[in-house]
């Protein structure tokens, strides 16, 4: 991931967005921990830039 902001969104299975901030990360690898109220089930991580976008999915069980 190269250095910029970077639009992070939480979004559940039905497409609603339950969470979205803007976000400055720097080149290289990124840990990212969200506190973030949801009730288990599938969510999709979606980050966003004006040159890309990466969406990776997770199970909160």
């Amino acid at each position: 991931m190269q250095q910029g902001n970077y639009e992070v969104q939480v979004i559940d299975v039905s497409g609603k967005i339950i969470y979205c901030q803007l976000m400055n990360f720097k080149a290289g690898k990124i840990d990212l921990e969200l506190k973030i109220a949801t009730v288990p089930g599938i969510y999709f991580l979606k980050v966003t830039n004006n040159q890309s976008q990466m969406v990776k999915k997770f199970v909160i069980e």
